[in-house]
């Protein structure tokens, strides 16, 4: 309305004519600024050089990682969510920092491309977890940070990895069980598994040189009950502050001509001095273990971990396999900054029948990425 009003009021002057031209101007500058806003906000949304996370890998920022040709290429796509060599990279620096360095010596190796399998897996449970909508509260995420209390991530990427452990929960953890009667089964089934060979509980005295090391023994052998208070007199030797005790060792585990020696020794008497590349050492056999097989009572915590572990992984494997046949995945293997020399996914096993492979610069791609 101030402007229709000022255009009336000028239009019978020689003035008209300049203020148009300069109100036209101010429209076009005006215009041109918020198309420009727009533009650089888009920019900033599609950029890969965002520090922000977008998932599990932390909030390494670009300014950390020296750019590489290629940063910018999509390498793995999962529905509409993208995700470029420069997350795989940062991801790298959160996880294996000894890595990122020299990332590109290890590709001619499995050890760069069993990283990425990992990093997709991850990605995979991540975008099942958002999909169904797991919630994370900021106490939760408070107790993470705390626990893990590490720069590299931030509330974002706490709250995405523990988005992916309760997915893995509900879904694997808490779905996998043992009972007795299957370790009893595996214990019988597993006997030499249990065996253990002969132990003996050693104590040792070191010394540099050879002449005190034959002094010390000839006080001992007269007086064994000095042990303890010699050792932390006069070894050198990292048990010296416990009386030169060593802990038990079963045989096979010595070196040959130490091994010969203390498992020959009577309980609680001295060896003879024995030298190494160390000194010159005088052992105390405290007692001795006879071969045996451990009950079951002792190793159940044992066999139990081993039974979960691998039934666990199992149904990790067929999680993975299930996820990936109900969504869109593509891999760019040619995109990635390394070689990856099989490009058949872990634990594909052959099916290819949702997961595919393109090249990055495919014109059908979406353009956006996770948040």
């Amino acid at each position: 309305k101030i402007v229709y009003n000022l255009i009336a009021t000028t239009m019978k002057t020689k003035k008209f004519y300049t203020i148009l031209l300069c109100i036209a101007m101010m429209f076009i500058i005006h215009c041109g600024k918020g198309k420009s806003t727009e533009k650089e906000t888009d920019n900033e949304n599609q950029s890969v050089t965002q520090p922000q996370s977008t998932g599990v890998d932390g909030t390494v920022g670009i300014s950390e990682l020296a750019k590489e040709p290629g940063d910018q290429n999509v390498v793995l796509q999962i529905e509409t969510y993208k995700y470029t060599n420069l997350d795989f990279r940062k991801y790298l620096q959160v996880h294996y920092p000894d890595l990122v360095p020299s990332a590109k010596e290890f590709s001619g190796t499995q050890i760069i491309p069993r990283l990425f399998d990992s990093y997709v897996q991850q990605k995979i449970v991540l975008y099942s977890a958002l999909k169904e909508s797991v919630s994370v509260s900021d106490e939760e995420t408070e107790k993470y940070l705390k626990r893990l209390n590490s720069p590299k991530f931030d509330k974002k990427a706490a709250s995405d990895a523990i988005m992916v452990e309760k997915y893995l929960n509900f879904k694997i953890y808490n779905q996998v069980n043992v009972t007795d009667a299957e370790i009893q089964d595996y214990y019988r089934k597993n006997l030499d598994s249990f065996k253990k060979m002969p132990e003996v509980e050693l104590y040792q005295i070191l010394v540099k040189d050879r002449d005190t090391a034959q002094r010390i023994r000839g006080t001992l052998i007269n007086s064994p009950e000095k042990f303890e208070e010699i050792a932390k007199e006069q070894s050198t030797s990292q048990e010296k502050d416990k009386g030169g005790y060593m802990g038990f060792f079963e045989k096979g585990t010595l070196p040959k001509d130490m091994e010969d020696v203390v498992f020959a020794l009577n309980m609680n008497s001295i060896s003879p001095v024995i030298q190494s590349t160390y000194g010159f050492h005088i052992f105390k056999v405290n007692s001795k273990k006879k071969e045996r097989i451990l009950s079951l009572d002792r190793v159940k915590p044992e066999i139990k971990n081993i039974l979960l572990s691998e039934r666990l992984s199992t149904a990790k494997q067929e999680l993975f396999k299930q996820l990936r046949k109900s969504l869109n995945i593509t891999i760019y293997y040619d995109k990635l900054f390394f070689e990856y020399k099989n490009n058949t996914f872990e634990g594909d096993q052959g099916d290819e029948n949702n997961e595919q492979t393109h090249s990055a610069s495919d014109p059908g791609m979406d353009n956006s990425r996770i948040p």
